[in-house]
């Protein structure tokens, strides 16, 4: 080759480079008599969207319509582009002769079906955890194997052979990378047989071929129209190579974005990976090409600020050594101190409080770029979670943008509702799988929608509320005919047998030990189609409509093509598995969009240009991208195979951060916080802080918070019109009418009266009720409820004198009732145990108790004690867990507990009455079948378990003074309250500050707590 005869561009930073690509070819190539001219004209740029934006830019430069070269991504190079070749024949292998990438769906398919290699290396992964002892989820098979994948792909794009991967491990390093090399053999060794049996090789070594083949045929044969490959950084090798004949070809151009040609020679020799012209170099280096030898791509020249605003970002990133020049860089860069403050008058930073906020301020920039007709704006962002944030927020306007990566199919609708009907069935009918399937909005069993919903609601409220429901959608049927209504009954019933037989299919398969992997997907997509059906559309015709429902029938389809790789597995396995398949498919959106708003990756954004840039997410760690440690191969290893360093990354990364700025308007954004958490702000951003302060130039770079201002303002205009000038509300007052207030309290919500008057409100004013949780636990409600049980059962079994075996009694009617009572592991692990250590610790303090005279009189008694107050008659009601009668004629109250007991303080001081008001209704006869006579003790008896068993809080001192002050202090009480002004306060005495109450919400407790406004009460 002739170095002479290299023909290498570039388009400045500052320029749009498809525009200045497109007419810089219509100045060398166009003829207006010609309409043909630029047809046979080969275009080679990086990305797909840059071949649909390049069409755009030709439009825009032509002033019209145009008929347009022939335009391809060169990392998507096909068979086709070999009939610009003389002599298709390379070496005796002819281009169609290169087996296909490893996808059977279809031959002109460029990228392999990603599916296909990743179920057979599970295959072979899984088969090598079996002989290591590594264990046989086939789970972690496929996570290995997509591991691999990706390895595979690095491998292959730097054009790197594994022949020398069994030396690579010296005795310095640690046994753990012997062990890593062991498992790379699948790669080595197994996985080319795989690919010789299956008649095709890996995409990337496709690629690698026929740009290699095309390289061939060019340089054998150049071919006689106009070659441009354009905006290529060369950081695949074949690339590089096939850039490097292009450069030579007598009708070839090779334009390469933003080349810094004013960087001085010995800065330039010396750049370190992570510079933004360290990728440029070397790929220069490749092409055997001095910066002298290239040329201006087209004659425009952009703003002399724009100008200079490119070399302060390029000198800004130059290496630390060369910092001490920064000093004399208004001299380097030829710009005066007013060319410097001219040159970043349109660059502004906003550091935003979180990722929220710098999403809404994103969304403002770009929705203010639209009172301008004609101009553009974009983000550009690594910052996949930024994107969606941002495209969310312009929705307010209904401006309808999708980021150029689309978004992640495992977070679409139609995605999660499949996983809900596989997770309901692999549960068995788990109250949350469950009522989260029936509220998720495909659910219709064959339905109206809205009859479907209310069905549901009445599900959840009869029967998924409380303690989880054993049995399946069987034991649901069960309790819903013993607990429901009988006009909700049938309508409910008749929704969980539509659910039983849509989720039939997949249901039959699970109870199997192994089940074929692809009947499993079959069956599970038959099930989700029955269960989408309403009783007008088909369930099919709902599930795969629009981008989302698409995306998700091609990766079903290739489920059920490909995954007879694996063969059977276990069911249990089948949603995760389902599940890591699904991560890293993404949704890209076809419908029309609008025209002037966009979002790009780095990448893609390298060849565009809008009138407005935003840079988002300018934060370290994301952009740049955190350098990740390879969990395959160490930093050594890499070297001695040939990979590159990962800093090679930071330099493209840097070079497209530079590209970005050097656009007209820029914004640059991050966040101050993520998830709370400080962040770092960008090395590019503190690099140049950094060049600025020492050019006593600090806030040449605008601080623009005015956006930050005007999205919080309009958070604020978006609630009610008082929200404007909020203040926190004070604790509530609510003060009924007499007539609303209750007449008849148990002594427990005499308790709660005392100490969160608003409860009491809540509950009998306004007659709300907590719902329970959704398939819970068995909870403390449902431990005591069962303790109280079985000692009631016991003192009815032994009314008197105990048998020598009492703790074996008492020991076989708890086990009769926590057989019949409650399920759940919870139970067995325990409950039970706790209760085996509380029964004999009861059974000795009981038959002591006994013995010293005393003996049950009632259990479980209910009674009442009515009186008059202000507003009228008034009822205490109480159930007393037990009324002994003592050795002394009198009467001893017995309450069990298995939470804490109180305290004897708080008993005598009137906090906790519950005993001294059940002994003042006992002495009034308000319980049946028990004498009045005098109180000689209360006693709280702990259920404790564990070490202690059990434990005895006896208050005998002074009971008939406690009892009657009780009883004068509740009369004192329901008086007060008798009066319509006297308001139900919440928390007024609260047990303990750290335990919310179930109306606390309501009462916006937190709110007035943490603000000082709860008042003096």
């Amino acid at each position: 080759m002739d170095e002479s005869d290299l023909h290498i561009h570039t388009i400045p930073s500052e320029a749009s480079f498809l525009d200045a690509l497109a007419r810089g070819i219509l100045d060398r190539y166009g003829d207006q008599d010609d309409p043909l001219a630029i047809s046979d004209i080969l275009v080679l740029l990086p990305t797909r969207r840059a071949v649909r934006a390049l069409g755009d830019a030709f439009r825009r430069q032509a002033g019209g319509n145009v008929i347009l070269p022939s335009v391809r991504p060169i990392g998507d190079v096909d068979e086709d582009i070999f009939a610009l070749a003389d002599e298709p024949a390379i070496s005796g292998t002819e281009p169609t002769e290169i087996p296909p990438a490893i996808s059977s769906v279809r031959r002109t398919l460029l990228i392999m079906d990603r599916f296909r290699r990743r179920f057979l290396l599970s295959r072979l992964v899984k088969a090598w955890l079996d002989t290591s002892g590594g264990g046989d989820s086939v789970v972690l098979a496929t996570e290995l194997a997509q591991s691999l994948s990706q390895l595979l792909d690095t491998l292959q794009t730097e054009d790197v052979s594994l022949e020398r991967l069994p030396e690579l491990v010296p005795d310095r390093f640690a046994d753990h990378w012997r062990q890593s090399l062991e498992f790379l053999d699948i790669l080595h060794t197994a996985w080319p047989q795989i690919l010789k049996e299956q008649g095709a090789i890996d995409p990337g070594d496709r690629r690698n071929k026929l740009l290699l083949a095309l390289h061939d045929s060019w340089e054998r044969s150049p071919p006689d129209t106009p070659v441009i490959a354009a905006g290529s950084t060369g950081s695949i090798p074949a690339t590089a190579a096939l850039l490097k004949v292009i450069a030579h070809l007598p009708k070839g151009h090779v334009v390469l974005p933003g080349v810094d040609l004013d960087m001085p020679t010995e800065m330039w020799d010396r750049l370190e990976q992570g510079h933004p012209q360290d990728g440029m170099r070397r790929l220069l280096d490749g092409l055997s090409a001095d910066r002298a030898q290239i040329t201006p791509w087209d004659d425009t020249v952009a703003a002399r600020s724009l100008q200079t605003r490119t070399k302060l970002l390029n000198r800004s990133l130059n290496p630390w050594q060369a910092t001490g020049q920064w000093q004399n860089l208004s001299t380097t860069i030829g710009a005066s101190p007013s060319h410097l403050a001219a040159a970043l008058q349109d660059i502004h930073r906003i550091d935003a409080a979180d990722p929220g906020e710098e999403a809404g301020v994103i969304a403002l920039i770009m929705r203010e770029a639209l009172e301008t007709p004609g101009k553009t704006a974009a983000l550009v962002t690594p910052d996949r979670n930024l994107a969606r944030r941002v495209a969310s927020e312009l929705r307010r306007w209904r401006i309808e943008v999708n980021d150029s990566a689309g978004r992640p199919l495992t977070t679409c609708a139609v995605f999660s509702y499949l996983r809900l009907v596989a997770r309901v069935v692999e549960t068995d009918g788990d109250a949350v799988a469950l009522l989260s399937l029936l509220k998720h909005p495909m659910a219709a069993g064959n339905r109206p929608a809205a009859e479907f919903r209310r069905l549901g609601r009445l599900l959840e409220r009869g029967v998924l509320r409380g303690p989880t429901v054993p049995g399946g959608l069987d034991g649901l049927v069960r309790e819903a005919e013993r607990r429901l209504e009988s006009q909700d009954r049938k309508p409910t019933l008749r929704l969980l047998r539509a659910l039983d037989a849509a989720l039939a299919p997949l249901a039959e398969l699970y109870v199997e030990e192994n089940a074929p992997f692809t009947d499993l997907v079959r069956a599970h997509v038959q099930a989700a189609e029955q269960l989408a059906a309403t009783d007008t559309e088909d369930g099919a015709a709902r599930l795969w409509l629009g981008d989302d429902g698409e995306a998700a029938a091609l990766f079903l389809n290739e489920l059920m093509e490909h995954g007879a790789t694996l063969g059977d597995i276990d069911p249990l396995h089948y949603l995760e598995l389902f599940e890591v398949l699904g991560r890293g498919r993404a949704v890209r959106g076809a419908r029309a969009l609008h025209p002037a708003i966009s979002i790009w990756g780095p990448l893609e954004a390298r060849l565009q240009r809008a009138d407005i840039t935003v840079l988002g997410g300018l934060n370290e760690g994301t952009w740049p991208l955190e350098v990740t440690v390879d969990p395959w191969l160490n930093r050594p290893m890499r070297a001695e195979l040939g990979l590159s360093a990962p800093e090679q990354r930071i330099g493209l990364s840097a070079h497209d951060f530079v590209q970005g700025a050097s656009a007209p308007v820029v914004y640059l954004t991050r966040s101050e916080k993520v998830e709370g958490t400080p962040t770092v702000p960008s090395r590019w951003l503190l690099r140049l802080d950094t060049l600025l302060e020492g050019l006593k130039a600090k806030d040449a770079l605008h601080s623009d918070q005015h956006y930050v201002s005007l999205y919080r303002a309009m958070l604020a205009t978006d609630m009610p019109e008082q929200a404007a000038h909020f203040t926190p509300a004070s604790a509530p007052r609510p003060a009924p009418p007499l007539a609303a207030r209750p007449r008849e309290l148990s002594v427990t919500q005499v308790e709660t009266l005392i100490r969160d008057p608003y409860a009491v409100y809540a509950r009998h004013v306004l007659g709300l009720r907590p719902l329970d949780p959704v398939g819970a636990d068995p909870g403390a409600a449902e431990r005591g409820i069962l303790i109280h049980d079985i000692l009631n059962g016991f003192v009815e079994a032994y009314p008197d004198a105990l048998p020598d075996d009492a703790e074996q009694r008492l020991l076989e009617i708890g086990r009769d009732y926590f057989d019949r009572a409650v399920e759940g592991p919870a139970v067995e692990a325990f409950w039970w145990p706790r209760f085996e250590s509380f029964v004999y610790w009861f059974v000795p303090h009981e038959r002591q108790w006994r013995a010293d005279g005393a003996h049950p009189q009632l259990s479980e008694a209910t009674g009442r004690l009515k009186f008059n107050s202000v507003g009228g008659s008034f009822v205490l009601t109480a159930r007393a867990d037990r009324l002994d009668k003592t050795a002394q004629g009198g009467l001893a109250v017995i309450d069990y507990k298995t939470g804490a007991a109180p305290s004897v303080k708080q008993v005598t001081a009137g906090l906790s009455p519950q005993l001294p008001l059940e002994a003042g209704i006992a002495l009034d006869g308000g319980f049946q079948g028990l004498r009045p006579g005098h109180i000689d003790s209360l006693a709280y008896i702990r259920i404790a378990g564990g070490q202690m068993g059990g434990a005895l809080t006896l208050i005998s001192k002074d009971v008939p003074d406690m009892v009657a002050a009780s009883i004068a202090g509740v009369k004192q009480l329901i008086a007060a309250y008798d009066d319509p002004a006297m308001p139900y306060l919440p928390r007024l005495r609260p047990f303990r500050d750290d335990i919310a109450g179930p109306y606390d919400h309501l009462a916006r407790v937190q709110e007035w707590q943490t603000s000082g406004l709860g008042g003096d009460e």
